[in-house]
C-alpha cells in the first residue's frame, strides 16, 4: 500500500509540474495556453472519476456511498471543463457568465459537501474531546471573517451585474465554507485514528480547491485575473487527483478505527488553530479602518479561544481529580494484591516444602536440610544420625478401612514421632508410609535411645474411625561420617538398614552395618543371581505412568525387584550393577521382557484396555546379536502388539551413535516404542536426539526433584522440555512427588509423568487393583 501511494504521489507531482511548464511555455500563446489548461484539468478529472468509481465498485461497506458521490461530482467538474473547452477552444469566445459550466461546477460542490456530510455521519461514533471541536470553531470563524470581507460581502451589493450571477457568486464562497467546515471535520477525527492516510488526502484535496477558488475569485474582483495565465490553475487539477488518491489508498487500506495517541492530536489541532487566529490579527492590524466585519470576527474568536480554555481549565481539573481517584484506587489494589501474592507464595512455599497431609517437612526440605547440616557436621567434626522408618502392615489399613483410615493413621503416627524425637530434630515424610528422622550431634547410644522409644510409644493401639488398630515401626539408622558422606549414601544405607530390620522380624531398628557392602556379600548376591530365576526369587512391580494434563493411566514401567533367601530384599541399585558385571543381566533381561510383555496380554485378555509396559535394557543387552530376534520370538509368543511394549534404554548405550542409530532403527522397524532413561545424567547431549527415531525421553528424578530449588535445574528441564516439543518427542517426568512438581510440568506442556504422587510400583496383585480403581481413567 505504501508504495502504492508513493507512485501516485510522484505522479501528481510530475502531473502538476507539466502543468505548470506548459503555462510558462505558452504563456504568450493565449490560444495553446487555454487549450493545453482545459486538457490538462479535463485529464486529471478524468483519471479521478475512473479511479473514484472503481473505489465504489470494489468498497463493500456503506462508505462506498460517499465514494459514489465523489465520482459524480468529479464528472461534474469533467462536463464544465468540457464546456469551457468548447467555448473556448471551438467557439473561440470567452465563457459567459454564469454559463452552464457554472451550473455544473455548483453541482460539483453541492454534491461534494452532501459527500462530505454524508462521510461525517457514518464516523458520527467518533466525537473529537471539546478542545478539538472549539479548534474546529476558531478555524471556521477565522476562515468565515475573511470570506465575508473579502468575498462574500462584496458580493451581496454588487455595483454591476445581474441578481442571478450575483447568486452565483455567492454560491461559491458559501459552498466552498460547507466543504471546509466539513473536511476539517474529517481532518479533526483523522487525527484520532492510526490508519489516517485517506481522511488527510480527502482534506488535503478539498484545501486545495477552496484555495484555488478563494484566489480566482479575489483576483477576479480585484479585476487582475488573466485566463489561463495564472499560478493558481493547477490547483484545481491537483484537488481532484488527491482525492483520487484517497480512493486508491482507500482500496488497499483497512478502514478499521484505532485510537492514537492524543498528544500528536493536540499538538496538529492547536498548530492550525493558532496558526489562523495569528493570520487574523495580521489582518485587523493592516485594514484595521476598512473592514469593521474583520473586528467582529477578531472579537468572536477571542471569546471563542477564552471560552477554549476555560473549558480546557476545567478538562484538566477533572482529570487531575480521576487521575488523584485512579491513583488511590490504584495503591489500595496493589496493596490488597501484595497481601494476596504474600499469602500465594507463602502458600506455595509451603506446599514446596512441606507435606500436604502430616504437616512434616517433605522429601525436598529434607534434602536442603541435610545439605546445611553435613556442611556443618563436616566443619564441626561430629556425627549425625539418619533413622528412616517404614510402617509394617500399613497396607493392610488401606486394603481393610480405605485409603481415608490410612490418612488418618499416617497423621497419627506424624504427631508420635515428634514426641519422640528432642525440639531441633527434624521429622520428615519420604513418602507413602515411610518417615526420615535427621537427629543431629548425637551418638550411636542415644540414637538407640530415641529409636526404641519410638517402638515403644507403637505398642498401644492406634484408634482409627472408632475402631482399634496395631502398627509397629522398622526402623534402619545410618551415621555420618562412619556410615556414609554424602547424602545420598546416607539414605540409600539407611534404607538398607531398614530393609534388614523387616528381615529380622519388623518391629525393631538395625543399624547399618558395612559388612552388607563386602567382597562376601557381593558373592552372595552374585551366586544367588545365577539361580533366582529358577527358585522364582525374581519378581516384578509395576509403577503406573499418567498424563500430567488429564491425569489418565497412560502406561506402566515394569521394575525388577529380587528377595534373597538370606539377604532379604536386595535393592535394584545394588545387584543390577553385579548382575552386568557378570554378564548374568543377560539372562535376567529377557526373563524380565518376557515376563513384562506375556503379563501385559494377561491383563488385555482380562478386560483392562490395553497400555504401554516400559522395559529397562541395559547396555550389555542392547549390543547382544541376539537381542533383536529375541524381541520379535517374544512378541510373537506373546502375542502382544508391538506398539504396547516400550524399550527404555540408558544413554551409555549411545557412546558409539551409528551403531546405536542402527540398531534403534531395526527395532522401530518392528513397531516398538524406544524410550532414552534417565536423560540428562549420563553420555548423551541435547544435539543427539535429533539423530535417533526415539518415541520418548524421560527426564531424571534428580531434575524433576531440583528444579523447584534451583533455578538453573528448572531452566535446564523447561529446555528439554521445548526441545522434546521440537523434535515431536513425547517427555516423560520420572520421580513426581509434590503436586507443585505437577504444575510446573504443566505449564511447560510435559505430557506425561510418573513418581510416588500418582502411585508407588505396586505388585502384581496391586496394580491390578489400581487399574481396576481407576479404570475409567485409563487410556
Amino acid at each position: 500500500m505504501e508504495k502504492i501511494r508513493q507512485h501516485a504521489l510522484i505522479f501528481i507531482i510530475l502531473y502538476i509540474s507539466t502543468f505548470y511548464v506548459w503555462l510558462f511555455l505558452f504563456k504568450d500563446q493565449e490560444f495553446i495556453r487555454l487549450l493545453g489548461s482545459d486538457l490538462f484539468f479535463v485529464i486529471a478529472a478524468s483519471i479521478s472519476f475512473i479511479l473514484l468509481f472503481q473505489t465504489f465498485r470494489f468498497t463493500q461497506d456503506q462508505t462506498r456511498y460517499f465514494w459514489l458521490m465523489l465520482s459524480i461530482g468529479v464528472f461534474f467538474a469533467v462536463m464544465a471543463q468540457i464546456v469551457c473547452l468548447y467555448y473556448r477552444s471551438f467557439l473561440q469566445t470567452d465563457l459567459p457568465y454564469p454559463s452552464l459550466a457554472d451550473a455544473f461546477w455548483i453541482m460539483q460542490y453541492s454534491i461534494f459537501l452532501v459527500a462530505l456530510i454524508l462521510k461525517r455521519w457514518l464516523l458520527k461514533h467518533l466525537f473529537p474531546m471539546t478542545r478539538f471541536l472549539f479548534n474546529l470553531f476558531i478555524i471556521m470563524t477565522v476562515v468565515t471573517t475573511i470570506s465575508w470581507a473579502f468575498l462574500i460581502g462584496p458580493n451581496i451589493t454588487p455595483a454591476t451585474g445581474t441578481v442571478i450571477s450575483s447568486i452565483v457568486s455567492l454560491a461559491y464562497p458559501i459552498l466552498n465554507l460547507g466543504i471546509l467546515f466539513a473536511s476539517l471535520s474529517l481532518f479533526f477525527i483523522a487525527q484520532f485514528t492510526i490508519n489516517k492516510t485517506v481522511l488527510s488526502l480527502i482534506t488535503f484535496g478539498f484545501l486545495a480547491q477552496i484555495l484555488a477558488d478563494s484566489i480566482y475569485v479575489f483576483q477576479y474582483m480585484q479585476t487582475a485575473f488573466v485566463l489561463g495565465n495564472n499560478f493558481f490553475a493547477p490547483l484545481w487539477a491537483l484537488s481532484l487527483l488527491l482525492i483520487a488518491t484517497a480512493g486508491l489508498t482507500s482500496q488497499q487500506q483497512d478502514q478499521t478505527i484505532k485510537f492514537s495517541n492524543h498528544t500528536a492530536q493536540q499538538k496538529n489541532g492547536n498548530l492550525i488553530t493558532y496558526g489562523s487566529i495569528l493570520l487574523l490579527l495580521l489582518i485587523v492590524v493592516f485594514t484595521h479602518d476598512t473592514h469593521s466585519i474583520i473586528d467582529v470576527g477578531f472579537i468572536v474568536t477571542v471569546l471563542l479561544v477564552l471560552f477554549r480554555q476555560i473549558l480546557i481549565i476545567s478538562e484538566n481539573e477533572k482529570l487531575v481529580k480521576n487521575l488523584q481517584e485512579l491513583s488511590s484506587d490504584l495503591e489500595k489494589k496493589v496493596e490488597q494484591r501484595t497481601g494476596e501474592l504474600n499469602l500465594a507464595l507463602e502458600k506455595m512455599e509451603r506446599m514446596a516444602n512441606y507435606d500436604a497431609l502430616t504437616g512434616l517437612p517433605n522429601r525436598y526440605m529434607l534434602l536442603e536440610h541435610l545439605e546445611k547440616v553435613i556442611k556443618a557436621c563436616k566443619q564441626k567434626d561430629v556425627n549425625l544420625a539418619l533413622l528412616f522408618i517404614d510402617l509394617d502392615r500399613f497396607k493392610f489399613v488401606n486394603d481393610t478401612m480405605g485409603h481415608e483410615a490410612g490418612d488418618l493413621l499416617l497423621i497419627d503416627v506424624a504427631n508420635l514421632l515428634k514426641r519422640c524425637v528432642r525440639g531441633d530434630d527434624l521429622v520428615a515424610r519420604q513418602s507413602g508410609d515411610e518417615f526420615i528422622i535427621l537427629l543431629k550431634h548425637i551418638s550411636p547410644a542415644e540414637v538407640s535411645g530415641i529409636a526404641q522409644r519410638i517402638i515403644e510409644e507403637f505398642e498401644p493401639a492406634f484408634l482409627i474411625k472408632g475402631k482399634e488398630f496395631y502398627t509397629t515401626p522398622s526402623i534402619g539408622v545410618s551415621m555420618y561420617p562412619k556410615d556414609a558422606l554424602s547424602i545420598e549414601d546416607l539414605l540409600r544405607n539407611a534404607d538398607l538398614a531398614m530393609y534388614q530390620a523387616k528381615e529380622r522380624g519388623k518391629n525393631n531398628y538395625q543399624f547399618y552395618h558395612s559388612v552388607y557392602n563386602t567382597v562376601n556379600r557381593k558373592l552372595l548376591i552374585e551366586n544367588g543371581l545365577r539361580n533366582a530365576i529358577n527358585n522364582n526369587e525374581l519378581y516384578l512391580v509395576y509403577q503406573p505412568q499418567h498424563d500430567i494434563i488429564t491425569n489418565k493411566i497412560v502406561g506402566t514401567e515394569a521394575l525388577l525387584r529380587w528377595k534373597h533367601p538370606e539377604l532379604g530384599n536386595v535393592v535394584p541399585d545394588e545387584f543390577i550393577p553385579i548382575a552386568e558385571n557378570s554378564g548374568l543381566i543377560l539372562q535376567i533381561g529377557k526373563w524380565v521382557i518376557e515376563t513384562a510383555c506375556f503379563q501385559n496380554k494377561a491383563w488385555q485378555e482380562i478386560g483392562h484396555p490395553p497400555i504401554k509396559v516400559g522395559v529397562n535394557i541395559s547396555s550389555l543387552q542392547f549390543k547382544d546379536p541376539n537381542f533383536l530376534s529375541y524381541i520379535k520370538e517374544v512378541l510373537h509368543r506373546s502375542k502382544l502388539a508391538p506398539s504396547l511394549l516400550d524399550l527404555e534404554i540408558t544413554e551409555s548405550c549411545m557412546q558409539n551413535i551409528d551403531e546405536t542409530k542402527l540398531i534403534i532403527g531395526q527395532l522401530k522397524e518392528l513397531g516398538v516404542s524406544i524410550s532414552i532413561d534417565d536423560f540428562g545424567t549420563g553420555y548423551s547431549s541435547l544435539s543427539v536426539l535429533n539423530q535417533l527415531p526415539i518415541d520418548r525421553v524421560k527426564i531424571d528424578r534428580s531434575f524433576i526433584h531440583d528444579m523447584l530449588t534451583h533455578s538453573k535445574t528448572a531452566s535446564l528441564v523447561s529446555a528439554i522440555i521445548e526441545l522434546g516439543h521440537n523434535l515431536e518427542v513425547e517427555l516423560v517426568a520420572e520421580g513426581i512427588e509434590d503436586v507443585v512438581q505437577v504444575t510446573f510440568l504443566q505449564d511447560f506442556n510435559c505430557q506425561t509423568g510418573q513418581g510416588y504422587l500418582y502411585s508407588p510400583p505396586l505388585d502384581l496383585k496391586e496394580i491390578q487393583s489400581y487399574f481396576k480403581e481407576n479404570e475409567k481413567i485409563i487410556v
